[in-house]
């Protein structure tokens, strides 16, 4: 399967869930089977492989959901007894209705009975079902969807490659020549992302529902926004180390492109830096101001529009086949390469919490979201930087 083929199969695949892939390779092993054509076999097999790799890669986000649920614990389920005969049974575990109740009266500062404070003073931990919004929150960027993103508790060191050499052919009875491989790490802290907002005495007019929303919407909306920027551009002093930043991007793939304006063969020269191995996932990343100003109208030397925008799949937009992510990032700055090698660890799971004597004077209550991560790139080959140039 040539290239242009197989970037076209990758984009394809790219959001299909994971029934979805499973139907799929179902079907390949039937033409497979059928198949008499040497060449289609060929092919089939190579797109079973990709599809078996984004299998894999599903799969584990499933259980990094998985884990970081794990990670909100819950109350035991209390009972109480009502007219003094009959039992009636609420349970308090955290994915429960009633905890989740219980949680949200309590930020509201609502009245609680005594199930409820003991359900709330045995675990402060997020509800399911409110974690579930803020992990669809956080990934609903772009960006943060791309990413490599753990959730394992404390530090962490990430094993990644250093000196790796290509395998080497053999005669048949002939030993190996071993080769001088070496690893090293990636270590990821533990950093502080808060987010604080404050709303007036009215909550009590707002239904849960309507105040859980509200809140997980304006406290995640700017973690996103803080994360998204620390990938591309964090300093790497109290806050992940961003791609920029790194000073081990291997120096053939941090370029300069044309000071004027962007051209096509800037563009071209951009993606021919990253090597092959990572092209199938790579995406571009650039700030709105240069995407709109430099970007957008580009043609090829054919004149044919090298930007499309991908109506049946949200509206992105492509640059050369490959997707766009706009980010408040340095200005004038490009990223192009495969996002999954880089990695952001929570180290401690967000946690919401509120304090009504922080806004005593104005009768409002403080919610806070706080959260333990770090991040940094696992693979410095798999990202090409581009700034305009100063001359």
């Amino acid at each position: 399967m040539n290239k242009e083929l197989r970037d076209k199969f990758a984009q394809e695949i790219e959001n299909l869930t994971l029934d979805q892939i499973t139907e799929r390779l179902s079907a390949m092993d039937k033409e497979v089977r059928e198949s008499q054509d040497a060449d289609a076999v060929n092919v089939l097999t190579e797109k079973k492989e990709m599809l078996l790799e984004r299998k894999k890669d599903l799969e584990d986000l499933e259980e990094r959901k998985r884990k970081a649920l794990e990670l909100s614990g819950g109350a035991k389920g209390q009972k109480r007894e009502k007219g003094g005969k009959e039992k009636m049974e609420r349970t308090f575990a955290v994915d429960t209705k009633e905890y989740r109740e219980a949680f949200f009266k309590n930020l509201m500062g609502k009245n609680l009975d005594a199930e409820e404070r003991a359900a709330i003073s045995a675990s402060a931990a997020i509800p399911t079902e409110t974690m579930n919004m803020i992990i669809h929150e956080l990934e609903g960027a772009p960006l943060l969807n791309r990413i490599t993103i753990l959730n394992i508790p404390g530090n962490v060191s990430i094993p990644k490659e250093d000196t790796v050499n290509d395998a080497n052919w053999a005669d048949m009875g002939a030993a190996s020549t071993d080769s001088d491989d070496s690893l090293g790490s990636l270590d990821l802290a533990a950093y502080k992302l808060i987010k604080t907002v404050e709303i007036g005495a009215d909550t009590e007019a707002m239904s849960i529902p309507e105040f859980e929303q509200w809140l997980v919407s304006r406290l995640v909306d700017k973690m996103q926004v803080a994360l998204q920027t620390a990938v591309i551009n964090g300093t790497g002093s109290k806050q992940p180390t961003g791609i920029c930043k790194n000073g081990a991007i291997a120096s053939g793939q941090v370029t300069t492109y044309t000071k004027a304006a962007l051209k096509y063969t800037d563009i071209t020269k951009i993606m021919g830096l990253l090597p092959a191995v990572h092209h199938a996932r790579a995406s571009w990343s650039m700030p709105a101001t240069t995407f709109f100003n430099e970007v957008l109208g580009m043609v090829d030397q054919n004149g044919k529009p090298i930007v499309v925008q991908d109506i049946a799949n949200g509206g992105g937009y492509m640059l050369m086949g490959r997707p766009v992510d706009l980010v408040d990032s340095k200005a004038d700055t490009i990223v192009f390469g495969s996002f999954k090698k880089y990695y952001v660890n929570f180290a401690k799971a967000i946690e919401i919490k509120s304090d009504g004597s922080v806004a005593f004077r104005t009768g409002g209550t403080v919610y806070r979201a706080l959260a333990l991560a770090d991040g940094g790139v696992g693979d410095e080959k798999a990202f090409v930087v581009a700034t305009k140039a100063t001359a």
